[in-house]
């Protein structure tokens, strides 16, 4: 077992080394940046602004107060936060193979093991700590599981209690991630009956993490159905992709791949059901992935890793019924790892965000700027730029991507100028003005950065400044901001603000 348990940490370790330069990813910087606005006392959905439901900002509130309380950078604590969470699930996942899987060698569950560090650290890349990436670290224990239990080999009370929570805490991130419970319980009620659906305590374990988000939203944070569920269904549908773009993902290939050789190589006993638990998930992650109707990469990791962990166990069952085989597949694999570790150990430093490191630069201009907000159509480069500046953001927004959407068939719609005037707008783009002005008043940032492309709304010729100077406090604010020349930044105007 040495010859696998040593390739397993070498790579382990060297994904972390590898990881730890890299940018935190926009979207769990945003997540971030709001777990701290909680730990401040703000309240979710009213003071930071998001259509997301709140497991994401649950999930970073651990680093987010390591951070606090330690001094340590946040986006390195919330690097180190994904590893432990990953540690965890390895290790329930070994756990839940030898008391559920109890055919399956020790070989084969540490190939499983070396196969399932390097989908979930390395192989994750651009989506390391997104939801869909923790969505795969915390169900992948609960997967195993289900194996087990169509196996007829149930995991023990407790640890199937926290399993299921696991499993609820990734399912909650997102509506779309049901998808993959529903198919897994709906698999395993038509193979070991529907009394599986109440019997098993995975499922109490996410019903109960179910319940808890379901719970804080109605007591804690009804903004979410008062402000942020209208502006998802009134505007995130705009940047719906083409259908044949969601099909043509490279992860829908490897699904497709991965059942072929599924159903090409028949199944041994020991590993029949976790193959098609993993075939089944597979399939239910990339159905969700293609309902969201983005075609955002990071979408498609859960179909991606579970379509290649299919065919890394096929692979496995195959090489378990040859003789002489498995000895030769475990060499393999120990010697695969040890590369890809040798690989990412010495590979160059990852190039440098120009844009972010450019943002940062006028930030720390002396005099250093305490605020600054980013007026762009997406969380880009606002953040992780505020995850790295010491300078305060200054809005309960992450950005104005909801514009667009509000003015998707043009800005007049019988208005006498591009843009609608207040007593024009309707409730939707009128709350949102007025809370676009109100924290710029109330926060008066130093340092205001607009992205070029805000002048494509609604076709073309939009200024967003002299949208919001519709409103006399912004406009009697905005005089005391100059322009900074930034020769680097061809698609940013930014404005310092004097006195």
């Amino acid at each position: 077992m040495l010859l696998l348990w040593t390739p397993a940490a070498a790579l382990l370790s060297a994904s972390v080394l590898y990881q730890a330069p890299v940018l935190l990813n926009h979207d769990v910087g945003l997540f971030l940046h709001g777990a701290s606005r909680l730990l401040d006392g703000a309240a979710l959905y009213r003071d930071v602004v998001e259509i997301n439901p709140p497991g994401a900002f649950f999930l970073s509130l651990p680093p987010a107060a390591v951070a606090r309380l330690t001094g340590l950078p946040a986006p390195a604590a919330m690097k180190a936060w994904v590893v432990l969470l990953v540690l965890l699930s390895g290790a329930l996942c070994l756990h839940a193979a030898r008391r559920t899987l109890t055919g399956v060698s020790p070989g084969v569950r540490a190939c499983f093991l070396l196969a399932l560090i390097a989908l979930l650290l390395p192989a994750a890349r651009d989506s390391f700590g997104q939801r869909e990436h923790l969505l795969v670290i915390l169900a992948m224990p609960y997967l195993v599981a289900a194996a087990g239990w169509g196996a007829g080999s149930p995991l023990d009370g407790r640890r199937a209690l926290l399993v299921g929570g696991l499993a609820g805490c990734g399912v909650a991130l997102k509506p779309h991630f049901l998808l993959l419970w529903a198919s897994i319980e709906l698999y395993l009620a038509a193979t070991r009956g529907p009394a599986s659906l109440w019997k098993r305590r995975e499922n109490w374990g996410i019903a109960l993490a179910g319940a808890a988000v379901a719970l804080y939203l109605i007591v804690a944070a009804p903004d979410y159905f008062r402000r942020s569920l209208p502006l998802a269904l009134g505007t995130y549908g705009l940047l719906n992709a083409p259908a044949v773009r969601l099909l043509l993902n490279p992860a829908a290939l490897w699904t497709l791949g991965a059942l072929v050789a599924c159903y090409a190589v028949p199944p041994g006993p020991q590993l029949r059901f976790l193959r098609r638990v993993l075939a089944v998930g597979a399939v239910a992650v990339l159905a969700g992935a293609v309902v969201q109707r983005k075609g955002f990469d990071y979408h498609f990791y859960p179909a991606g890793a579970l379509a290649l962990l299919l065919i890394t166990v096929v692979a496995l069952d195959l090489a378990g019924r040859v003789e002489g085989m498995a000895w030769r597949v475990r060499r393999l694999f120990a010697a695969a790892a040890a590369a890809l570790a040798l690989l990412l150990a010495v590979q160059p430093r990852p190039p440098a965000d120009s844009v972010v490191d450019t943002l940062l630069g006028v930030l720390n201009r002396p005099p250093a700027a305490e605020t600054f907000v980013l007026f762009g159509l997406s969380e880009y480069p606002a953040f992780p730029t505020a995850n790295y500046s010491p300078a305060r953001w200054a809005s309960r927004f992450s950005s104005v991507w909801f514009l667009p959407s509000l003015y998707a068939a043009g800005g007049r719609h019988g208005a006498s100028s591009l843009y609608r005037r207040p007593p024009e707008m309707q409730p939707l783009e009128r709350g949102l003005f007025e809370d676009l002005v109100t924290d710029f008043v109330r926060e008066r940032p130093r340092v205001v950065m607009i992205d070029c492309n805000t002048a494509g709304i609604g076709g073309s010729g939009f200024d967003l400044v002299e949208y919001l100077s519709q409103d006399p406090r912004f406009a009697a604010l905005w005089p005391s901001y100059q322009p900074v020349p930034v020769p680097h930044l061809h698609c940013m105007r930014i404005y310092r603000r004097e006195g």
